[in-house]
This record gives structure tokens, sequence and C-alpha cells, in this order.
């Protein structure tokens, strides 16, 4: 066990910031049991359990379906609603995780910060459940839900406003209000991750992917023929750096799938190599046209259209022509000037959307289930298949070579 002391740079006379860090389980990163700043004292085990009980608090209120299949009335929904306890120890929940971010997060490492981000995704989850959607018309819902929207919606203010102070109506929220909590949302939040900035949330799965207001979107005019009535809201948005991971993997699949073709002798082939290729690509976005259409590989219908942020978006990433940071001269870049120096470094030239258009607009695209006509199909991926895939993988690495 190791205790740290802290003095604030910014505060001489400051009181000093004391962590304990347990050493004994994981040496390479050791886990802060402990956090004291004067009166301010927050145990990690307790804040974890206490969080971690919510969902299994009796007195959480919660929605109870009532179905009448002998009658043959449609089925209801019974509302027990939050009692006093529970409100009391999820607003305690809320105040340790404002307490940690107003006075501990700034000194602490990216692993812990990881930890407390994920307490707070818990909390968000805890919440979407209870019954507060006041805004849904006949579906009951506590009498406090209101009042509770407003107090929590202020929660989250503050927590951007901790976590990103200097002008935090220009950055981009760090924790989002998840769907089904404030009321109906464009798009679905109920996989943001605490932690990521919008643009990075594609990064994470069940994500929403990059966040940009509707209304300030801008599609192709053309590719709108192919949207169907029901169909106008993305359930995921892709952006550009998603696409050249996209574009890389399914080039070099593309190219493995014919030299395994290749391989496979002739009298046991079933299908010639452009039947092989034509299924392939029926599986892949085509990054090439404003509108497509694909099949994902759990059976899924998906529709994939080319968009971009209007001009006047905000906390939008812009991009710039050429390098920049091409001498390699900032002390401290950031995330894009490094990927910069390693795409330089390898060898590699900047990722061009394979539509040809102007490189410097911050392209996606907006991803779309397409309206099920039928029972959704069986998946066509039996995992069970590739369990020892990777067994051979230093005979298949020669492929992409």
């Amino acid at each position: 066990m190791r205790i740290w002391q802290t003095q604030p740079k910014m505060a001489p006379k400051a009181v000093p910031i004391i962590r304990v860090e347990d050493w004994c389980e994981l040496p390479e990163t050791p886990l802060v049991t402990l956090y004291v700043c004067g009166d301010n004292e927050l145990v990690l085990d307790d804040i974890f359990l206490k969080i971690k009980n919510l969902s299994d608090n009796l007195d959480r209120g919660h929605y109870t379906v009532v179905k009448h299949q002998s009658t043959g009335e449609p089925d209801e929904f019974s509302m027990t609603e939050c009692k006093p306890d529970f409100l009391k120890i999820l607003w305690e929940c809320f105040a340790h995780i404002v307490d940690y971010f107003a006075d501990f997060a700034v000194f602490d490492k990216p692993d812990m910060l990881t930890i407390w981000f994920d307490l707070v995704d818990e909390l968000q989850q805890v919440v979407r459940r209870l019954p507060h959607q006041h805004w849904v018309e006949g579906l009951p819902c506590c009498g406090h839900a209101e009042d509770f929207t407003y107090e929590y919606e202020g929660v989250i203010k503050l927590l951007n406003n901790l976590i990103t102070p200097v002008c935090p109506e220009d950055q981009n929220p760090l924790v989002r209000a998840n769907k089904d909590i404030t009321g109906p949302s464009k798009v679905d939040l109920r996989g943001f991750k605490a932690g990521l900035k919008p643009w990075e949330q594609y990064l994470s799965h069940g994500g929403p992917g990059f966040d940009v207001p509707y209304d300030k979107q801008i599609f192709d005019k053309d590719a709108r023929m192919g949207i169907a009535v029901g169909e106008e809201l993305p359930e995921q948005y892709i952006p550009m750096g998603g696409l050249a991971i996209i574009a890389r993997h399914t080039k070099r699949l593309r190219r493995l799938a014919i030299k395994i073709h290749e391989q496979i002798p002739d009298g046991q082939k079933t299908r010639t190599e452009e039947k092989m290729l034509e299924e392939f690509d029926s599986h892949a976005v085509d990054l090439t046209q404003p509108f497509s259409t694909y099949t994902s590989l759990d059976g899924r219908h998906k529709s994939a259209e080319k968009t971009q942020p209007a001009p006047d978006a905000p906390s939008i990433p812009r991009k710039y022509q050429g390098l920049g940071d091409p001498a390699f001269i900032v002390e401290h870049p950031d995330l894009n000037l490094i990927d910069e120096a390693v795409g330089c470094q390898r060898g590699l030239e900047e990722f061009a959307h394979p539509d040809g258009g102007n490189n410097q607009d911050f392209k996606m695209l907006a991803i779309r289930a397409m309206p099920a006509t039928a029972a959704p199909p069986d998946p066509i991926i039996d995992e069970s298949e590739y369990t020892d895939l990777c067994d051979h993988w230093p005979d298949m690495k020669k492929h992409f070579d």
C-alpha cells in the first residue's frame, strides 16, 4: 500500500489531496482505494457496492406487465413508485461522483478515471429503468418524475462543467443523459459511453456513433430517394476515421478471400471466384455510393447513407490540408498529430474518401436498419466453426503480405 499526497499547483495553501493506493492485486495498475481532501473522503469499495446494489434495491420504482391472456384484453403496465429511501441513496451516489470529479479527477490516473466513468454509466442504467417517463401518454409514472428529471439534468450539466471547466458550452460533453431519461431523442444514446467524446463513440460496442444534431446534417439529395417512411432516424453514425478502418479491413479481407479461393483445388470449388466475390460484396459497405444496402453478418438488412455535418454545426472536428506538424516539433501532440506521425513513419498516405469529393469535409455514414418485411433470418455465421481460427494465424499472415 502506498499513500500519495498532492499539493494543488494553482493554490499553494489549498488542502492537500491524499490518495491511498493498493499495489497488492495489480502492481502494474495500482487501485486507488481511498481519496481524501479535507472533509471530503471517498472509499472506492463502499461507493462501488452502493451503486451496484441500486438495481436490486427493493425500494426502487419499476414497471410490471399485467397480462390478460384469459380475457383477451391488451396487456397493461402496473407501476410501483420509487420510495424516498431509494431516492436518498441514489442522490448520495451522484454526490459521490460529483465529489470525485470536483476534487480528485484532475490528479488521478487514466485507469482510475475509467473506473469512475464506468460508475457513471452504471448510475445511468439504473436511472433509465425507473418509471419516470412522464412525457409518454398513457404510461403511469412516479409523481416526482418531472422534478427528478429537472434535478437529474442539472447533475449531468454540473458533471460536464467539472470535467471540462474551461468554456464548457463549447466542449463536447463527456457525460450524456441517456435516452428514456429526459425525453425522446433523435439519436439512441443508450450506448453512450461516459468519458468518450461524441465523435469517439463509434469505437464503443453498441455506441450511437458520431452524435450530430439531425438538423445539422447534410445528406445527398439523390440518396434521399432510398429512404423509406419510418426510416428517417439513423441508429448509428460512423465518422471518417471509422470509414478508413472499414475501407482498409474490407480491402484486406477481399484479398484474403481471393487467396483462399485460389488455393482450393478446382475439383472441390463449389462456386466461381466471381460468385464468391459477389457474395462477399453483398455483406460489405459500398463507400463509393451515396446510398447503398447490405446484409450484416448477423443477417440484418442495413442501409448506409453518406452524410456530413453542416458548416455551422457546433463542436465538429475539422480537417485541414496537408500535415499539422510535418517537422514533429510539437511537444505535446494530440491524437490527430500522433496519428499523422505514425502514418508518416509507416509510409502510409492519408485516407481519402472513395467518392472522390472534397477530402476536407468531415464525412460520415448514417447506418439504418431496413424495415422488416418478414421474420429476421437466422445468423449466417456459425461461430463454432471459427474457434480454432487463431491457431493457424501464422499460416494466414502470408495472405496479407
